[in-house]
């Protein structure tokens, strides 16, 4: 079941965040959803992967200081092992900022890859396609 308040669902199993948002990508979105996943690793035993389906963004506001300063939040909050953080994006805007994030991050122990094809995203990650979809 998807959260209503931060459209996420945790597949325990697969050790996997997902993460389904829609509507316009702001600096509020992306700060919530910042703080939500410092949260969950906060509270989490053993670390997990994270996915994010931005095909359903209507628009993106968001400008280089807002991605590189959420990026430089994540590299200086996360400290754990190494993970992976796939983007679904199947449209230039999304796959732009995605693209952007996944360069700020590189320097992390957080592995980030952007996808156009969510098979191409499961097998990133190993898991079934069926868990990144959002039905």
């Amino acid at each position: 079941m998807i959260d209503p308040f931060t459209r996420t669902r945790y597949h325990s199993g697969c050790r996997l965040d997902a993460w389904f948002p829609d509507g316009v990508l702001d600096i509020t979105m992306a700060t919530l959803m910042v703080h939500y996943v410092g949260f969950e690793e906060a509270i989490t035993d053993e670390p997990f992967n994270r996915f994010a389906d931005l095909s359903k963004l209507t628009a993106i506001h968001l400008e280089f200081s807002d991605v590189a300063r959420i990026a430089a939040e994540r590299r200086a909050s996360y400290d754990g092992p190494q993970v992976k953080s796939a983007f679904l994006a199947t449209n230039l805007p999304a796959y732009g900022v995605a693209r952007m994030f996944a360069a700020l991050m590189e320097p992390s122990s957080i592995e980030v890859q952007v996808f156009r094809k969510i098979e191409d995203a499961a097998e990133w990650l190993g898991v079934p396609p069926d868990v990144l979809r959002e039905e």
